[in-house]
């Protein structure tokens, strides 16, 4: 902390209530393992800051709900960092998807590689292993790109699915599949694991009555088609 803040030129301490207590800081970020993110948040919040923490949002429902009528009973901001919403990339895609048609299918495939070194290390060690502070490979990996395809197609009606450990000594999860329907009517499928050797990375498909968009994690917009265009110009969108 003491180096970090040598180099940004700011303040540094270890201790969090003395934080909570300085009057010239208006929003604090927590990038503590999952398990604990809505547990600060709460306690920022109450003291009468803005509270901003990476993804997810917690691994517990009710914990999120908590942190969120928290949020609201102080007047204060309670954000979520889903930051591939705010790429230029992402931007015009969302905004271009009117040209695929009528939606009717969304879905996300994350085959990553986390060897079992990954979840023994972190600080404190181990914390990615254990469901007491992690969610497993669709809360921590695949969250952000759940994320995305809820902002491309819209809230979710219904959903039903499984998980299970196949490759790790974990006590969370290492595969998630996922049915979805869409309150638009649209059908999603969504598969995440940390076990796929080699490491395909995550891939996105859109499809609609006029056309197909897929995104890929490693090469951007690999396809935008639509009847009308062989390959749509989504950066003039």
């Amino acid at each position: 902390a003491q180096a970090f803040a040598s180099g940004a030129g700011c303040d540094w301490t270890t201790d969090f209530d003395s934080m909570l207590a300085r009057d010239d800081i208006d929003v604090i970020g927590v990038f503590t393992s999952s398990g604990t993110h809505c547990d600060f948040c709460i306690q920022v919040l109450k003291a009468g800051k803005h509270a901003v923490t990476t993804k997810p949002m917690d691994i517990r429902v009710e914990k999120c709900e908590e942190a969120i009528q928290v949020a609201k009973d102080a007047d204060k901001i309670l954000a979520v960092d889903f930051g591939n919403r705010y790429s230029v990339q992402n931007q015009k895609l969302k905004a271009g998807l009117g040209k695929l048609g009528n939606i009717f299918l969304g879905d996300v495939r994350m085959k990553w590689l986390r060897e079992q070194s990954y979840y023994d290390g972190g600080w404190p060690p181990g914390w990615r292993s254990r469901k007491e502070t992690e969610g497993g490979s669709i809360a921590n990996q695949g969250v952000h790109f759940v994320d995305l395809v809820y902002w491309f197609l819209g809230p979710v009606k219904e959903i039903s699915g499984r998980s299970g450990t196949l490759a790790h000594e974990i006590e969370t999860e290492d595969i998630t599949i996922a049915n979805l329907t869409f309150q638009s009517g649209a059908w999603g499928l969504i598969e995440t694991t940390t076990s796929n050797y080699p490491n395909l990375g995550t891939t996105i498909e859109i499809s609609g009555t006029n056309g197909t968009l897929v995104w890929s994690q490693r090469g951007g917009v690999e396809m935008f088609r639509t009847r009308d265009e062989e390959n749509v110009d989504w950066e003039s969108i």
